[in-house]
């Protein structure tokens, strides 16, 4: 029988039988078996299109690699109510780590948002003066201050839960679907592909993933809660 090949070669995490590889402590390569669009056989090996991001040859535990690769997620709140934003800000604070970063966007609560912010260094205001930009346009004008992973965008009674970002985590590490935008709110975006596609300029960001999908022929990138919800297993 062929040899499992990608890049599980000596992984802490094999499974093996009779010196053969047949499984993964994580999971990964059922999931990449499932999720591939090209399966080879190159040189006796299987080889797969999906790569695994959890491979390690370094003595860890499971649950030290899971911690290690966890997506950095950000986060940015447009403002148009100021109770509901400082709800959200309280909402958020134990989710926030120093490696993530919170973009607040507003147009007339610039002070009051500096005053609850203080000094964290990983926090930043935008301030508009225009009243009439939509949510799609805050989030544009925030992206600069935004580092690569991804971010949820959050507006007036929207909200997030460890949870959530777990499940979200999960179908993407994990489940290895290609995410690149939750589009019922919260809004969950790729920060990569966003700012490669230029974000909502010009035409709507999730019109720009629908025709890369055409494209290239891959499966979505859009998903939505619904879908992120239905799989209960990670």
């Amino acid at each position: 029988m062929p040899k499992i090949g990608m890049s599980c070669k000596d992984c802490t995490f094999n499974i093996k039988e009779n010196e053969e590889q047949t499984s993964c402590q994580l999971g990964i390569l059922d999931t990449i078996k499932k999720k591939s669009s090209k399966c080879e056989i190159v040189d006796g090996d299987y080889q797969f299109d999906r790569v695994c991001n959890f491979r390690t040859t370094e003595e860890k535990t499971k649950e030290e690699i899971l911690k290690e690769k966890y997506i950095r997620f950000h986060f940015i709140i447009v403002d148009t109510n100021i109770d509901k934003t400082l709800s959200i800000l309280d909402s958020i604070e134990d989710l926030v780590t120093e490696d993530n970063r919170v973009c607040v966007a507003t147009t007339e609560n610039f002070k009051t948002l500096s005053l609850k912010i203080g000094n964290k260094p990983n926090y930043f205001i935008t301030n508009s003066f225009d009243e009439d930009k939509t949510v799609f346009e805050y989030m544009d004008d925030t992206f600069n201050k935004i580092k690569n992973g991804y971010t949820i965008v959050l507006h007036e009674d929207d909200k997030i839960s460890k949870e959530d970002l777990d499940k979200v985590n999960g179908f993407i590490n994990i489940k290895m679907n290609r995410l690149a935008l939750i589009e019922n709110s919260p809004f969950v975006v790729n920060n990569v592909i966003f700012k490669m596609l230029k974000g909502n300029k010009y035409t709507s960001f999730k019109d720009k993933l629908v025709e890369l999908q055409q494209e290239q022929e891959i499966d979505s990138m859009v998903f939505t809660w619904e879908d992120i919800n239905e799989d209960t297993s990670i």
